[in-house]
């Protein structure tokens, strides 16, 4: 009998008996729940990472739950086998779905269970089930995100598209230099495969200086190196035009066109811009300002979301706040504040 591999949005149909999920995890303690309607439903687990459900006759989420913690931790991956037991069939029908990522997050529905006459529909909540792996402080961010949006993706009319706009001007080439622009991209890549739309065009960087550099179109997984790369062939620049970075392209690389879905545009610069009462009627405008700890307490638009990445006072001393697990929280938290009143005002 056939082994299907599943993903997120697919759904496979079993034959009309007791459904068993076996779970694997990696770098995680999980175990496995069963809510049906008006809640959990009888199911048995006769072993650790074992859940049959003797009767699906009505729609039965099937979830993964942290054992023993609040939250999956860092790296946490689940593996799942879903079919059936038979003595008469020794290779039965069953569904494989492997390498999800639960990290930073309280539980995740992953399969429903729904009868269909004399076969049960299996379906697949969720984005696709394996990632791309990000670099370690995207992971981190991402993790930060998941937890306090209480969610492993944004969906429907929540989810963004986003732009991450870098200023280039000849203030900012020291911290493009030493790696403290890369460490903000990385959170910026994390937080967007939490919030943004899975689309391959809804994330987007370009360079600012008098005008803006779009680059290629760039997985999460790969945008600090495209943005690394790309600055590395800069010439000296002057002056930093913000407004530039709300001329998106298109689809078809038409500068300016519409293309539907809010966009979030991160401003990654050194000091607020000349034009931030402009900026602050933009929508989804948000400054990413990276400054010295001594001058956070800097005088800003009302109106215009902001979130100050603090740096050492002494230019000596680098800056390693993407690797501490507390300041990409805090930062993260700060990014995602709109979005989460949002949902939580819905």
């Amino acid at each position: 009998m056939p082994t299907y591999v599943l993903e997120g949005g697919k759904s496979i149909t079993l034959p009309a008996r007791p459904v068993t999920i076996r779970l694997q995890a990696s770098n995680a303690r999980a175990r496995l729940s069963a809510i049906g309607l008006d809640g959990p439903v009888r199911s048995i687990t006769p072993a650790a990472g074992l859940l049959v459900v003797p009767q699906v006759d009505q729609t039965i989420t099937v979830q993964a739950l942290p054992d023993g913690a609040d939250r999956f931790g860092p790296g946490s991956l689940l593996n799942l086998t879903v079919g059936y037991e038979s003595r008469q069939d020794l290779d039965p029908d069953r569904g494989v779905l492997n390498g999800l990522d639960v990290s930073g997050l309280m539980r995740r529905d992953i399969v429903t269970l729904d009868p269909e006459g004399d076969r049960i529909r299996v379906s697949v909540l969720g984005p696709a089930a394996a990632e791309a792996p990000l670099p370690p402080g995207a992971a981190m961010a991402r993790d930060a995100a998941r937890e306090i949006l209480g969610t492993d993706q944004l969906t429907g009319r929540y989810a963004v598209d986003a732009v991450v706009a870098v200023d280039v001007s000849a203030s900012m080439r020291p911290l493009l230099t030493d790696g403290t622009v890369a460490q903000v991209v990385d959170i910026l890549a994390g937080v967007h495969r939490v919030i943004g739309r899975p689309a391959d065009e809804s994330l987007r960087a370009c360079l600012v200086a008098g005008r803006a550099r779009w680059l290629p179109t760039t997985p999460p997984e790969r945008l600090t190196a495209a943005v690394t790369e790309a600055v590395a062939d800069l010439p000296l620049t002057t002056g930093f035009r913000a407004s530039e970075a709300s001329q998106r392209p298109g689809p078809a690389g038409r500068a300016g066109e519409s293309e539907g879905p809010r966009t979030v545009t991160w401003l990654i610069t050194d000091g607020a811009p000349a034009e931030a009462a402009t900026l602050a009627g933009t929508p989804g405008a948000h400054l990413v300002l990276v400054m010295p700890n001594s001058a956070r307490e800097v005088a800003l638009h009302q109106h215009l979301a902001t979130t100050v990445v603090g740096l050492p006072d002494s230019a000596s001393q680098p800056a390693t706040f993407g690797s501490d697990r507390n300041a990409v929280t805090d930062i993260v938290a700060s990014l995602v504040a709109p979005l989460r009143d949002q949902v939580a005002a819905s």
